[in-house]
């Protein structure tokens, strides 16, 4: 069974938090923080675990937050070496803490806990604490991050991107972002052409965030950023591609456009087969066919399985599989081969009845056919 976070956020991060918070001030009660933090610890999630130590700094450290602020500040360690935060594990969750401490104690110290959550992110991340300064402190916040698009540091940079992102997992939303997505993207107009890949991809992560509900808006910068004039780099194509997946998987025209793939007039679906028909819960469903180039010249594809799953009030509700992105030569064909699975999942739930399935080429759908899913022992034959 596979470790989880919270099994290995123990009470030596505790530990090692009173250790490095003692280092700097010598009166801090490191006794009582230990043992106050390991109250009912083990019933706590993860972040409930960095919420509480945050609840005992609170207590132990000086009642003058800029200066409680700045003991912690002084205990941090090295920032990370780099610009990637792919493959440094949970170290960088000892942290934690503080992003709570910043987010629920400082928030009226605007410019003290802005300083703050700059070397917080070089040693972790303050996207998640940030936004409730961008929720109160709106204008300090974005003078603060339109700074921090030129910063030495990378790990700076991407804040400005991820703290601002509009649908940031498991993170509070900030209605000003949502009203006013533009705002934003004149920083990420800044970090379009980041020399660091880390950056770029929040940059892209961003975008796919507001194309949810501002796909113009979306489309329209892409447009920009993609034109002959701004001379983009491979490296930018790669970042609005990233950006638009929302928009290609849902068969947007425009965002298909701009990536170069033409109209699915050019090719020709054939042979879809949809097995078996009859499923429980658990099976697979193979879906099969191909997608064909009569012409002349070469086509680009994006090729996806569209699933109606039965929802609990018995309509449908569509979700789109992309499978491939092939460029076909004329007269070539891509023999398409896919698995729908039905097993169950903690995010989404299935429900018995019949599911139609199409095959969505460059954003025009064919229907292929659909399969009856039982929930439970089969019955009749499959």
């Amino acid at each position: 069974m596979a470790t989880t976070l919270k099994s290995q956020y123990g009470l030596d991060v505790a530990r090692w938090l009173a250790a490095r918070v003692r280092a700097v001030l010598p009166a801090f009660d490191v006794a009582r923080f230990e043992r106050t933090v390991a109250r009912g610890y083990a019933a706590l999630s993860l972040t409930d675990r960095g919420r509480r130590m945050a609840d005992v700094l609170a207590e132990l450290l000086p009642a003058d937050v800029p200066e409680a602020l700045a003991v912690l500040a002084r205990s941090w360690g090295p920032p990370i070496a780099g610009d990637e935060l792919v493959g440094l594990g949970l170290s960088l969750f000892d942290y934690l803490p503080d992003v709570y401490f910043v987010a629920t104690y400082a928030t009226a110290h605007v410019d003290e806990a802005l300083a703050f959550q700059h070397g917080l992110t070089q040693r972790f991340s303050a996207e998640f604490s940030l936004r409730a300064f961008l929720d109160r402190w709106p204008e300090e916040t974005f003078a603060a991050l339109s700074r921090w698009v030129k910063d030495p540091s990378p790990h700076v940079r991407r804040l400005v991107s991820e703290g601002t992102r509009p649908r940031l997992p498991w993170a509070p939303r900030v209605v000003s972002l949502d009203a006013h997505p533009e705002r934003a993207l004149a920083l990420l107009d800044e970090l379009k052409d980041d020399s660091s890949s880390m950056v770029r991809r929040s940059v892209a992560n961003h975008l796919n965030d507001v194309a949810k509900f501002e796909p113009k808006l979306v489309l329209a910068t892409c447009r920009r950023w993609l034109s002959p004039a701004s001379k983009p780099s491979e490296a930018r194509r790669e970042l609005v591609a990233h950006a638009l997946r929302t928009l290609v998987k849902k068969g947007d025209a425009e965002a298909l456009r701009l990536l170069g793939f033409g109209a699915q007039a050019a090719l020709t679906v054939d042979g879809l087969v949809v097995r078996p028909r009859r499923v429980v819960e658990g099976d697979a469903v193979l879906v099969e066919g191909r997608v064909h180039n009569p012409g002349k010249t070469a086509a680009r594809a994006v090729v996806a399985v569209r699933v109606h799953y039965v929802k609990a009030n018995g309509r449908t509700s569509p979700k789109t599989f992309k499978v491939k992105e092939v460029t076909l030569p004329p007269g070539a064909a891509y023999a398409l081969s896919y698995r729908v699975q039905t097993r169950r999942m903690t995010t989404r739930r299935h429900h018995a009845g019949r599911h139609a399935v199409e095959v969505v080429v460059n954003g025009a759908a064919t229907p292929a056919g659909d399969f009856v899913l039982t929930l439970g022992r089969a019955v009749g034959q499959r």
